[in-house]
């Protein structure tokens, strides 16, 4: 949200910046819930796999907020559609729970 309000060179660059910071937080994270959840017999492949479809996204966001500045002249759109989906991930996220069939297998 800060994004859509602060648009000068060096907010820009400070966005930039931190949520540059976020992947290499995460790319830790993704192994360990694969390792949780589908243990470790495919463990480089899912990961794999979440990485690159996770940056299929990533690539169509770039092109879409393309699409709304050659539209609208202007990157707000594009910004508060991310913000808009950020939140729904942020939602659907907090739905996850494990199932009892990972729960049985940490007691083997």
């Amino acid at each position: 949200a800060w994004i859509i309000y602060f648009q000068d060179p060096f907010s820009i660059a400070a966005f930039a910046l931190l949520y540059g910071y976020t992947f290499p937080i995460t790319a830790p994270l993704i192994v360990i819930f694969v390792r949780k959840i589908f243990g470790t017999a495919h463990l480089g492949i899912m990961t794999a796999f979440i990485l690159v479809i996770h940056q299929i996204p990533g690539g169509l966001g770039a092109y879409i907020g393309a699409l709304f500045f050659d539209k609208t002249g202007s990157y707000d759109g594009a910004f508060l559609l991310m913000l808009l989906l950020s939140g729904v991930a942020l939602l659907v996220t907090t739905l996850i729970r494990e199932s009892p069939l990972q729960k049985h297998r940490k007691l083997q």
